[in-house]
C-alpha cells in the first residue's frame, strides 16, 4: 500500500469520526412544508451566523480541518486563496438577497474590498483550476454589488475589476466553450482542455450579471458557453458531467465511470444548466423548467443518502454531498420564473427540504469542507430561501 493510499483512507477515517464527534446532525426525513414564522426564524438564524463567520479581513472561509477526505489531495495555497474568494462571493450574494435583515452594510462592504484586492487568484497547479470557482463567484458578487444602491460607493473600484475577471475568464475558455476546475492530465496547456455542464453555467450566470451592468464581453465568449451548455443537454432533460463534443447518455463524472440513469446522476446540474439555458432564451420553455423541477423533487432521496457523506461520489449514482444545497440554490431561482401556481406548488416542498438540514447554530452545511463547508453552505441556503 502506498504512503498516498495510507493519506487518503487516514483522512477519510478522520473526516468520519470528525463528523459523528461534532454532534447529533438533523436526520434527512420526508419533507413537511414549513410555516412563515419557522422559515423566517430561520432566515435570521442563518443571516447572523453568516455575518458572526466573517473574517476580520471581510473574507469567509480558511483552512481549518484540514485532514478532511478533501486534505488528502494536497492543496497548495493558491487553491486555499480560490475557495475563500469563491465563499466569499456567495456570501455577498446571499447578503444581498437578504440586506433588509442586516444591521448595517459593513459586512457587505468588507466582503466587497476584500474581492476587490484579492480577485486575481492564480492558477493553482497544472492540474488544479479551482481559481475558475473563484473567478466566477467574484465576478458574479462584484456584478451585482455594482448594481446594488446601499454600496454605490464602491461602484468606481468595482467595475475595472469586474472587467478583469471577464478578461481571466476569457483566457480559461476551453475549446469547447466552457470551464472546469480542473484539467485534463495530458496534456498540460495553459488553456486548459476540461469542460464541465455546470461549471460553464454558473460561469454563463455571472457574465449575464456582468453584461446587464454593461460590461462589454469578449465576441463569441457567451455564444460558445451557450453552445457548450447546448451540446451537454441529452433527450430526457439531463446533462452530461462533461461537455463533450459528442454527448453521451452512460458518461459518468470520469470516462471510466458508467452511470446508467443520468437523471438521477445530474439532478442538481439539471437546475444551473437549465437556468443557464431559459435566461438566455435557448431551447428551454416553462414545462422544460417545471420537469426539471419535479424531476428533481421526485428522486429527492437520492440527494438526501450522500448529504453529509464525507467521501464525494460514493452515494447512488454517484451524487456527493455538496450537491445538495448546491442543487437547492438553483431549483429556487427556477421556481420564481414559473408562474404563480407552480410557485406555490413546489415551494414549500423546495422550502422544506433546505430547513430540515439547518444547524443548531444557524449555519448550514452537506458536506464536511474544511472551513468552507459551512459559510458556502449557509450561502446557498440563503440564496435558495431568497428565491
Amino acid at each position: 500500500m502506498t504512503l498516498r493510499l495510507v493519506k487518503q483512507r487516514a483522512a477519510r477515517l478522520l473526516a468520519l469520526f470528525a463528523l459523528l464527534w461534532s454532534g447529533s446532525r438533523p436526520t434527512c426525513t420526508e419533507e413537511t412544508p414549513p410555516s412563515a414564522v419557522a422559515k423566517e426564524k430561520a432566515i435570521s438564524k442563518a443571516v447572523t451566523f453568516l455575518v458572526g463567520a466573517q473574517n476580520k479581513d471581510g473574507s469567509w472561509g480558511s483552512l481549518k480541518n484540514s485532514l478532511s477526505w478533501e486534505g488528502a489531495f494536497g492543496w497548495n495555497p493558491e487553491t486555499h486563496r480560490s475557495w475563500r474568494l469563491a465563499t466569499t462571493g456567495l456570501a455577498c450574494i446571499a447578503l444581498m438577497d437578504h440586506a433588509d435583515r442586516l444591521a448595517s452594510h459593513a459586512p457587505l462592504e468588507k466582503g466587497i474590498d476584500f474581492m476587490i484586492a484579492n480577485a486575481d487568484v492564480k492558477r493553482c497547479s497544472d492540474w488544479d483550476t479551482d481559481h475558475v470557482w473563484g473567478w466566477i463567484y467574484a465576478l458574479e458578487a462584484l456584478a451585482c454589488a455594482e448594481q446594488f444602491a446601499p454600496l454605490a460607493q464602491q461602484h468606481a473600484t468595482i467595475r475595472p475589476v469586474v472587467d478583469r475577471l471577464i478578461r481571466n475568464l476569457a483566457v480559461y475558455q476551453t475549446p469547447s466553450g466552457g470551464w472546469a476546475y480542473y484539467d485534463e492530465e495530458k496534456p498540460k496547456m495553459r488553456t486548459p482542455q476540461w469542460a464541465t455542464s455546470f461549471t460553464t453555467s454558473n460561469a454563463l450566470l455571472a457574465l449575464r450579471e456582468a453584461r446587464e451592468g454593461g460590461h462589454p464581453l469578449p465576441p463569441g465568449m457567451l455564444l460558445a458557453a451557450l453552445r457548450a451548455i447546448r451540446r451537454s443537454r441529452l433527450p430526457d432533460g439531463s446533462y452530461n458531467y462533461s461537455v463533450n463534443a459528442v454527448p453521451s447518455p452512460g458518461e459518468g463524472r470520469h470516462r471510466h465511470e458508467i452511470v446508467y440513469d443520468p437523471v438521477k446522476f445530474s439532478l442538481s446540474r439539471i437546475q444551473v444548466c437549465n437556468l443557464a439555458l431559459f435566461l438566455e432564451k435557448e431551447v428551454l420553455s416553462l414545462q422544460d423548467l417545471e420537469k426539471g423541477l419535479e424531476t428533481f423533487l421526485a428522486n429527492h432521496k437520492f440527494l438526501d443518502v450522500a448529504c453529509y457523506r464525507p467521501v464525494p461520489h460514493e452515494a447512488y449514482y454517484l451524487n456527493a454531498g455538496y450537491f445538495y444545497l448546491y442543487g437547492h440554490a438553483y431549483a429556487a431561482r427556477l421556481l420564481g420564473l414559473l408562474p404563480a401556481e407552480l410557485q406555490n406548488r413546489y415551494r414549500p416542498r423546495l422550502e422544506a427540504a433546505v430547513l430540515k438540514i439547518q444547524e443548531p447554530d444557524g449555519s448550514f452545511w452537506d458536506f464536511p469542507f474544511q472551513g468552507y463547508g459551512k459559510p458556502s453552505g449557509t450561502a446557498f441556503a440563503l440564496m435558495a430561501l431568497a428565491n
